[in-house]
């Protein structure tokens, strides 16, 4: 279905949908490239912008890579529930930030390669990993959120770039992650 098939009126819904009531802000804080496996360390902060209270939170959590340097969130998908890490938040009241931190772990062959522009170059490869978050609870709408993890952008808000991906172990502390949208 192309836009021209879309009603004016659900387009209009969808502008006016509210926000989540969630901000949350990722902060990686050590990436490692391994020969068999990619890990990063991450710290995530929220909290409910809203009035209401936000009852048995429930944050699911992994990582993947993007296939090309231009990902945007529908294309980075939903966590994989098998592998995903849970974090949990009885009670959270408006106002009010948690923090939660961890670590992401992935095997080294299943990250790709990313494309920059029309073509892989497989004579320098690059990885961008992608954070993927689902939250849960009571007084929220389910929300899936996605973070592109790398190195930070030229310019405030821009897509990090994506990190050298050769046969060398390699640990990032200089990293970015920017929500996909």
């Amino acid at each position: 279905m192309d836009e021209a098939d879309v009603p004016e009126a659900l387009e209009e819904d969808a502008e006016t949908a509210p926000a989540s009531p969630l901000e949350l802000k990722l902060t990686p804080t050590r990436l490692t490239l391994s020969a068999k496996t990619v890990i990063i360390n991450w710290r995530l902060e929220l909290r409910n912008a809203s009035e209401t209270h936000i009852v048995a939170l429930r944050i699911w959590s992994d990582m993947t890579s993007a296939a090309c340097a231009a990902i945007h969130h529908d294309e980075a998908g939903k966590p994989d529930m098998d592998r995903a890490k849970l974090h949990r938040e009885d009670f959270l009241a408006p106002g009010v930030h948690a923090e939660y931190s961890g670590e992401w772990q992935m095997p080294r062959e299943e990250a790709i390669p990313v494309k920059q522009g029309p073509v892989r170059n497989f004579s320098e490869p690059r990885v961008l990993p992608v954070a993927r978050i689902r939250l849960i609870g009571a007084g929220i709408e389910p929300t899936f959120v996605n973070f592109a993890v790398g190195s930070p952008g030229e310019e405030e808000g821009a897509l990090p770039r994506p990190l050298l991906f050769d046969d060398q172990m390699q640990i990032f502390s200089e990293l970015a992650a920017v929500q996909l949208t």
